[in-house]
């Protein structure tokens, strides 16, 4: 009988299991060659995955096999067969629907690499011979997930079926990856395997979304309408013991007991985390049941009337902004979606003039960074800093602690678990690259450039590399790094404070005695300077390190009035301010008056750090306050909320907001009706 009429045969006769075409192919054959055959596709996607060697005449078998039993599955799922991948058939893109793509050219890739690599002949194989149904999930997860997709898109919702198709498709390829002796953790390695494979092909879009489709993945704030019908379809395909087929679509309630049902020694603690991961879906399940997506085959969902905000009353008001929330987060992400879309969205935000709206900019690429690929951010963190010379100091600020979070949060492409001797994801750039290039930005900027924007920068990158040793131990390093930088050429006024300023972010415990003999010979150069300014500072950083006797200083020497007055002065060295703040904080002197002093510096004073360090200490000073005073340290602070300024004004909450709890509640009351009437 000829190859062609055995797969007809088996095709009337409704037998698509593989093992059924090998029978009938190679009757002579034993199964353990379907198994061979079965490794051999594996291979295709997993090579390192694969311990068995192939020889020519098993490859040239396995091929032929593969493309006769890419017809019966074809069939199989073009039909209307009593199979689940019949019923709900695994189906990528038509051309037409690639053809709509913003940009088709990535799931080209991926729709080239799974049909060049027999990755749905692959899975069905893996059904076949480890009698998994791993393939069964898959399937539904893929229907379901463009079943609702395609309704999205039709209501206007701005999805990428690309992405819901090929994520969707691919979210647990992975599981055919791990190895053997992974089997006991493949929940927990899959992860890692999906990853690999689509980083292999260079599908970096699409394999954001397939790797980050956990239910735990739900815990980040923000994420794209593709992940959020990626993970709420995974959810509710699962297997079931009472349906027609082994896998079946539950209802979200439904799925969400299956999951309590099956876990292990549930507390409190566990069981609330997994409800606050449900409830985030529930909440993304009525957002669209109020669109008119049908979440259930062959259900007719009428769009909710929508009201204006004014006329929404009750029960209706929470449900009204939930869906308002969401719809703005699936929006904003739509912006994020490429690297085209993101230049955009940054050209955009450098023809603002506008610096109230400039801000939102930075306060968006701030709420939606960690879902960014690698790209992206490098892309972000080149346009921050373009910010570090802003007139607005909160501006200049918050760029270069955005910028910390961006590095901090660049390498750490793959934060689940890995298997063990697993090899480390390849990046571009590590997370010290990246401060490196933040303090060549600083060293080699044009000097030209004005005094006062070089202080700037340099004050910006020192916040930079505050913020990336929070939580990353970059300080050897970086001394290392920065006196290279400085070695054999003469270093200006404004870098002698930059190298000051990051020798102060340095934690001196994991410093051993060679980097501090360095930073002691660094010092002492710079207490002798002439500069007023550079001499203390550096024998703040000497105090800081413990290095170098403190002697008296000019602070130690004036009168109080005196300090009053040089603190209000722009042309005060920031670091004498800061030693005037703790010597007016330690003087048992009028203590009312000092907090008002406070709150003028809080106001007006140039430099965030004498703001800040003016705020904390105003926080300890009222605490011994009796409630009168407190009172009127809080009105003054109210005062000062109606700055024009709101570089100034925008920190003022901070303090504020702590004082005001610990009034009487009559000034408590009145506190916040004045806040009514403005």
């Amino acid at each position: 009988m000829q190859k062609s009429e055995i797969i007809n045969r088996l095709i009337e006769e409704e037998r698509f299991d593989p093992e059924d075409l090998f029978k009938a192919l190679y009757p002579t054959l034993g199964v353990e060659k379907l198994n061979e055959i079965y490794f051999y596709s594996l291979s295709l996607s997993f090579k390192s995955s694969v311990e068995s060697k192939f020889n020519e005449e098993t490859i040239k078998m396995a091929q032929d096999f593969l493309i006769s039993y890419r017809q019966i599955c074809v069939a199989e799922k073009a039909g209307n067969y009593n199979t689940f991948l019949s019923q709900y058939p695994f189906e990528l893109l038509k051309e037409e629907e690639i053809n709509d793509l913003e940009d088709s050219s990535e799931y080209r890739l991926f729709e080239r690499a799974f049909n060049d690599e027999y990755v749905y002949e692959m899975m069905k194989l893996n059904k076949s011979v480890t009698k998994h149904s791993t393939i069964d999930h898959i399937a539904g997860v893929h229907y379901l997930a463009m079943y609702i997709a395609k309704q999205l898109k039709n209501s206007g919702i701005p999805i990428d079926l690309g992405r819901v198709s090929g994520a969707a498709a691919g979210h647990d390829i992975g599981k055919f990856g791990t190895k053997v002796s992974e089997e006991h953790r493949v929940a927990y390695y899959h992860y890692y395997y999906t990853d690999q494979w689509f980083r292999e092909r260079d599908i970096e879009y699409i394999r954001n979304i397939a790797v980050n489709h956990s239910t735990w993945d739900l815990e980040i704030d923000n994420l794209s309408v593709e992940s959020l019908v990626l993970i709420y379809s995974d959810f509710r395909v699962k297997r079931s013991r009472n349906s027609k087929f082994k896998m079946s679509f539950f209802s979200l309630e439904e799925a969400f007991q299956v999951i309590l049902d099956k876990l292990d020694n549930v507390d409190f603690k566990k069981e609330s985390r997994y409800r606050k991961v449900y409830e985030k879906l529930k909440n993304f399940e009525n957002y669209m049941i109020h669109l008119g997506i049908s979440t259930a085959f062959d259900e007719v969902v009428v769009p909710a009337q929508s009201k204006e905000v004014c006329l929404v009353q009750g029960d209706e008001i929470v449900p009204m902004w939930i869906d308002h929330i969401i719809d703005h987060n699936i929006r904003t992400m739509d912006l994020l979606r490429t690297n085209e879309s993101l230049i955009s969205l940054i050209e955009e935000a450098r023809g603002e003039d506008n610096r109230l709206k400039f801000r939102r900019y930075i306060d968006m690429l701030s709420a939606y960074y960690l879902y960014m690929i690698p790209e992206q951010k490098i892309l972000t963190i080149h346009f921050l800093l373009e910010n570090l010379i802003h007139i607005e100091e909160d501006i200049r600020k918050e760029s270069s602690e955005l910028i910390g979070k961006i590095i901090l949060s660049y390498d750490e492409t793959y934060k689940k678990e890995t298997p063990p001797n697993s090899e480390a994801i390849k990046v571009i750039y590590t997370k010290y690259d990246l401060i490196a290039m933040v303090i060549d930005y600083f060293f080699n900027f044009d000097s030209t450039v004005s005094s006062r924007k070089i202080q700037r920068i340099g004050r910006a990158v020192a916040q930079v590399i505050h913020v990336c040793l929070l939580k990353e131990d970059y300080g050897k390093e970086i001394l290392q790094y920065v006196f290279d930088k400085i070695q054999d050429k003469s270093i200006t006024f404004e870098e002698q404070q930059v190298v000051l300023d990051i020798l102060l972010a340095l934690p001196k415990e994991l410093l051993d005695e060679v980097d501090i003999i360095g930073i002691k010979t660094y010092l002492l150069k710079q207490v002798n300077s002439p500069s007023i300014l550079i001499k203390h500072f550096a024998k703040h950083v000497a105090n800081h390190f413990s290095i170098l006797t403190e002697d008296e200083c000019e602070w130690n020497k004036r009168e109080t009035k005196e300090i009053f007055l040089l603190n209000l002065k722009t042309n005060t060295p920031w670091i004498d301010k800061i030693y005037h703040i703790d010597r007016l904080f330690s003087d048992e002197e009028d203590k009312f008056y000092t907090a008002l002093h406070f709150c003028n510096l809080i106001k007006v004073s140039e430099d965030e750090r004498v703001r800040n360090y003016a705020g904390r200490k105003l926080l300890l000073l009222t605490e011994s306050f009796e409630n009168e005073k407190r009172n009127d340290i809080v009105v003054e602070l109210l005062r000062s909320l109606e700055l024009d300024s709101y570089q100034f004004s925008k920190f003022i909450p901070q303090y504020l907001g702590p004082m005001m709890v610990q009034l009487n509640d009559c000034e408590y009351d009145e506190v916040v009706a004045d806040f009514r009437d403005k």
